[in-house]
């Protein structure tokens, strides 16, 4: 699986029952929740309920750019991502960890 189908809600993994979410929409994202995990008064962490599961995007360094996420899949499999900077700027994600919540 990619890491952005974590995110469009095209991996595997259970849809979410839109009776029970009265945010469902098209784009398969069923809530979003943000949270300010550190009391600076700046909501850095982003919580996902998709189609596929639950994602948790991070704002480490306060620069309005998603730095971490993990996503788990209904089925419990999970995989965390964190995004690599080059000296020149440019950005790619790299995977950090994954398995199964439930192993």
């Amino acid at each position: 699986m990619e890491w952005n189908e974590l995110f469009d809600g095209s991996g595997d993994g259970d849809a979410v029952d839109p009776a029970h979410d009265p945010v469902s929409g098209p784009s398969g994202v069923g809530s979003i929740e943000l949270f300010d995990l550190d009391d600076d008064g700046y909501e850095e962490t982003r919580v996902s309920h998709t189609e596929a599961g639950m994602t948790v995007a991070r704002d480490r360094d306060g620069d309005g750019v998603m730095d971490t996420f993990t996503s788990i899949q209904s089925g419990g499999r999970y995989q965390s991502w964190e995004i690599s900077r080059a000296d020149d700027g440019t950005a790619r994600w790299e995977q950090t960890s994954s398995g199964d919540a439930f192993e």
